[in-house]
Parts: C-alpha cells; structure tokens; sequence
C-alpha cells in the first residue's frame, strides 16, 4: 500500500488575520479512503483572539461557527476527498494590545475506528492584528470661549479602548483666576463605562478687572492616573479657554 493516513491543506506557516475582518481560508480532505470515519474536530484555543467557522463546499453557506457551535468535520468513504474550507476570523476586541496584536492557534484533532486516523493531531498558529487605538474622545480641539458673567461652557470626554486598568483624569484649570472646572474634578473609566461620555462644566472666573477686547486665556488640563500600560504613556490633554470680559474701564463721578 502506497497510502498514507493523514490530511492535505492544513497550513504549516502562520495565518495571519486582522480584527477589522481580513480573514484566512484553508482547505482540508484526506489523504487516503478511510476503513470508517474520521471525525475532525476544528477548535481555536481561544475564542476570545479568534474563531473558526466551515462553509459549505457547494453553496459557500456558513455551516458551524464558534463559539456557537461545534465546528466539527465528518469524512467518509465516500466524501474523504471532498475538500471542506475552513475560516478563520480575528475577534474584534476594544482592547488595544500593540503592533503585535494577539496570538492564539488552531487545534485539529481526530477520533475514527480507523486506526490510522484516530487521536491525530495538528495546530495552525494565528496572529490577529489589531485595530484598536488609546486616547480620548470629545476632548475639543478648538479654543473654547466662555464670559465672566456666564454662560458656562461643556465638553463630554470618553475613552477610544477598553482599558485594562481603570483609567482615572484630575480635571483642572491652569489658572482659576481666569476660569474654573464647576463639576467634576474627576473623572473615572473602567472596563465598563469606557465609552461612555462624561460631562464637564467650566465657567470663567468674574474679576473686577477690565482687561479688554481679548479677554484672558488659560488651559484645562487632564491628567491621566492609571495603571494600565498603554493608556499611562499617553500625553495628558488640555483645552484651551479664552474668558471674555465684562468689565470697563471708566471713572466714577460722585
């Protein structure tokens, strides 16, 4: 017998596929007619980093997909040769892991009466790449303008990515003589309030001092507290706030 019991298709380099939706394809079929079937198991090590799916062979219809189901494969006598395609797809996580993005692999293994075939093994190493990015969203890039006499000015600030730590910004004014944060002075991400936005309220501070046309101008800043490793490398941000004022320069008669 010049036969040998084993598998076509399987990739032996690593599959590399991305969050955003770049999947990758493989075929499998036997080598050899099985004495009885070979059931072929399909599973990713993590479902979390990615996750395997098989189409249908005639209409390209998905069949089984993790972590749903069972991705399991069933050769015959009969269909051992017919190629079956597997996908592999990238989790789409909000967590940002880098420019080596994550790694997991998939396993195959078999179970046959067919001793040939029975309890063989293989793995297909898989790199996912990333698509998530730290940083801040709502915070204006625009110079905000508020008046001594009100009305105040907002802004609402969330995170671009899931933090792994929480993420904690002290919300403060470079100069609370022009302008002051009136709520709050803290605010806290975490794993599950990340993206949602949160308010903050500033007001310019009214003086008794006329200075002019151009008002005065100061800087909220943003200063990030955190243990979590991407988001503590970050540049603290600041808003810029121009204060119009309200007074005039004039002589009192009495």
């Amino acid at each position: 017998d010049d036969d040998d019991a084993g598998f076509t298709g399987i990739p032996g380099e690593t599959l590399t596929v991305t969050e955003s939706g770049t999947n990758k394809t493989f075929t499998v079929e036997l080598t050899s007619e099985p004495v009885s079937d070979v059931v072929l198991t399909v599973a990713s090590d993590d479902h979390t980093v990615a996750i395997v799916s098989v189409t249908s062979p005639d209409t390209g219809e998905v069949l089984l997909t993790e972590p749903t189901d069972d991705v399991v494969l069933t050769f015959t006598h009969e269909n051992w040769d017919d190629a079956r395609t597997v996908t592999v797809a990238g989790v789409d996580d909000k967590i940002v892991q880098g420019d080596d993005g994550k790694t997991t692999s998939v396993t195959l293994t078999t179970v046959s009466s067919d001793l040939n075939y029975n309890a063989l093994a293989f793995d297909v190493n898989v790199d996912v790449s990333d698509n998530d990015d730290a940083g801040f969203t709502g915070i204006p890039g625009e110079t905000l303008t508020v008046t001594e006499s009100g009305p105040d000015a907002t802004f609402t600030v969330g995170l671009n990515s899931q933090p792994t730590e929480a993420v904690v910004l002290t919300v403060s004014s470079t100069d609370e003589t022009v302008a002051t944060v009136s709520s709050p002075s803290t605010l806290a991400f975490d794993q599950l309030n990340w993206s949602t936005p949160q308010e903050v309220e500033l007001e310019g501070f009214d003086d008794s001092i006329a200075q002019g046309v151009d008002g005065k101008t100061t800087s909220i800043m943003l200063t990030i507290a955190t243990a979590d490793p991407v988001y503590t490398l970050l540049t603290n941000p600041s808003v810029n706030v121009d204060v119009s004022d309200n007074d005039d320069a004039e002589f009192i008669l009495s």
